[in-house]
């Protein structure tokens, strides 16, 4: 009829097709009637115009009762139609009996569509249950690029109130003198960007217009600060050009938070400084003395320690550090509290093309400071390539590193005169997965003096010193390849826990093992001398007894270690020359006191020498 009607309520029932009230069949032959809301719709006053809606937009009135075919759908004139009306709407359906199936006192309130629109509108968030007692609003949404601070977000974080949100755009913030020995300690602030920014050729800056960049430190020490989607550019140029005078500082800092300290980082690139022949010894995000951080993905780049977890309860997301000068990540405990319970999924140190940097990327260091134990760290994947070293422990560790696992290793090109990964006789309960390592200084270093390490299947080759130095009474390892090392497979370093048989290797500079673990308890007893060529190998759980020995003046010629007895006395297969200069067996048993009882001795003149070449499995 008229385009200027604007008739957008579709008359329907809320199942669409009308249907029986009491069965699932069509209401045939049946009549609609269309009211006000909350009225009797059959009532000729009460009822509101109904249009039926062209193929073309344009609406023609008709007049009510409208039908109903056999199928269920409302027809005008015997063709299937769409009516609608410009208002909510009351509805009653009648059968072919003019007896009453439904009446629906207001249509809208069972309309999906209507539903749908009142949910997008800006308090439509309302309509939904159970937000009050789950969810809450930030207290103020803050577009720092509109009025009042015009993109100054210095002024902004200035005037922050608690649980405040700061919307960034995809351009350079200077909050340079913001953070110096004083933090943040407004809680709850979240800083929002527009992206992680990129980093210059020259390594000195953060690029404008790539992403958010934030220039200057972020000191933290409130609970509940959380950050993302931005770069923090404490690099040269802002360390010596936009400061007002030449500054270094730490990228993020969060310091003495406290436990509970609900903080959140991801999608942070952080910059210190790469080219500044001096060095300042910065972090690129530092975590201490506090408990609770989910992190997401850092970018530490540069500085002197890159990814510093001095904290507890860390659950991590993934690091990549490089271009570090003093150490690509740290674990450390200290007087001022303990590193425990922390878990990455991730770190990455180095790059795979390492041109165009001035430094050799340090690798990752554990330091247990002040005699403070450092405990149960867990990293899903340590990757390592180009750098100088994996990890190693620091200098001044003088406290214990307990439970530490690595699910996974890999080390490529980590040249810097140490292992690549060294596990040193303060770690208790350590777990190094499969693991590949090629072309480093050396594999991986584990001290005879170590408690508890598992080292995993893997490969350890092309290295300037050994692909593995092991040693430990409680060391286990699983099947190594060590090969095309300058030095030994293997060096071995004592112990027990070394097992000579789930190690392999065909070319290296000197030899695969460069010895193996013994169970002879000190010297030769009772005036028995060794030949030079007599010893008691341990592989596993299995000694052998090989070589010869001088006669003696009785029957028990060595004692065996306690650890390496077998449980029951086993024969062991010896033989000499007679006086009668006759090849003959000599009887010979290790007994369960770890005593080499050679009972046929006598059948041996003085000075006769005895050949032994047996085996028995230890207790």
């Amino acid at each position: 009829m008229t385009d200027s009607i604007n008739a957008n309520v579709v008359v329907s029932m809320p199942s669409q097709l009308f249907t029986m009230a009491r069965s699932f069949k069509a209401v045939a032959n049946g009549k609609i009637y269309i009211g006000k809301i909350d009225t009797d719709p059959v009532n000729p006053e009460n009822q509101v115009q109904v249009y039926l809606e062209n193929e073309n937009g344009t609406h023609v009135p008709v007049p009510q009762p409208i039908n109903i075919n056999a199928g269920g759908f409302p027809v005008y004139n015997g063709q299937i139609a769409k009516f609608v009306t410009v208002q909510g709407h009351s509805m009653a359906v009648y059968d072919a009996h003019n007896a009453q199936q439904f009446y629906f006192p207001n249509v809208l309130k069972y309309d999906p569509d209507q539903l749908e629109y009142r949910l997008s509108q800006p308090d439509g968030y309302l309509l939904v249950g159970g937000l009050a007692e789950h969810y809450s609003l930030p207290v103020k949404f803050v577009v720092v690029d509109n009025a009042p601070y015009n993109g100054d977000l210095k002024a902004a974080l200035t005037a922050a109130t608690s649980g405040s949100v700061f919307w960034l755009g995809k351009k350079t913030y200077n909050i340079t003198g913001l953070y110096g020995v004083n933090r943040n300690t407004v809680e709850n602030i979240t800083i929002v960007g527009a992206g992680m920014p990129q980093l210059s050729s020259d390594k000195r800056y953060l690029m404008d217009g790539t992403g958010t960049i934030i220039q200057g430190t972020i000191k933290n020490q409130a609970k509940g600060f959380k950050i993302f989607n931005l770069g923090i550019d404490v690099g040269d140029y802002v360390s010596q050009n936009v400061y007002p005078s030449v500054t270094y500082e730490d990228g993020l800092q969060h310091y003495g938070a406290g436990s509970n300290a609900n903080l959140e980082i991801n999608n942070v690139k952080l910059l210190n400084t790469v080219t500044d022949p001096s060095k300042p010894g910065t972090h690129s995000l530092l975590l201490e003395q506090l408990s609770g951080v989910k992190l997401g993905y850092v970018e530490c780049i540069g500085g002197f320690h890159g990814f510093t977890v001095k904290c507890q309860g860390l659950q991590g997301g993934i690091a990549h550090c490089y271009g570090q000068y003093g150490d690509a990540f740290i674990f450390k405990s200290d007087s001022g509290g303990a590193c425990a319970d922390n878990y990455m999924e991730r770190i990455a140190v180095g790059l795979y093309d390492n041109s165009g940097w001035p430094d050799v990327t340090m690798g990752g260091i554990y330091d247990a400071h002040d005699n403070v134990t450092i405990d149960r760290i867990g990293i899903g994947e340590l990757i390592v390539q180009n750098a100088s070293w994996g990890l190693i422990p620091s200098d001044a560790n003088t406290g214990f590193i307990t439970n530490v696992s690595i699910g996974r290793y890999s080390a490529f090109n980590v040249y810097g005169n140490y292992y690549s990964l060294t596990i040193d006789n303060k770690c208790v309960g350590w777990t190094i997965g499969e693991h590949r390592i090629s072309n480093a200084s050396g594999g991986i270093r584990v001290h005879p003096d170590s408690v508890e390490i598992n080292i995993g299947t893997g490969s350890s080759k092309g290295n300037t010193k050994s692909g593995y130095a092991l040693g430990g009474n409680s060391l286990t390892h699983g099947k190594l390849f060590a090969n095309e090392n300058g030095e030994a497979g293997v060096d071995y370093l004592g112990g027990l826990g070394l097992d000579a048989s789930l190690i392999n290797g065909y070319i290296n500079g000197t030899v695969l093992i460069s010895g193996y673990p013994g169970v002879k308890d000190g010297n030769p007893l009772n005036g028995w001398a060794d030949t030079g060529a007599f010893d008691m190998i341990l592989t596993g759980k299995t000694v052998q007894v090989t070589g010869s020995l001088t006669r003696g003046t009785a029957a028990v010629a060595y004692n065996t270690i306690s650890a390496c007895r077998p449980i029951k006395r086993v024969p062991i297969p010896a033989w000499g020359v007679s006086a009668s200069s006759t090849m003959i067996p000599v009887e010979c048993y290790i007994e369960t006191n770890g005593q080499l009882n050679v009972a046929g001795f006598a059948s041996i003149p003085v000075g006769g020498t005895v050949n032994f070449n047996g085996n028995y499995l230890t207790k």
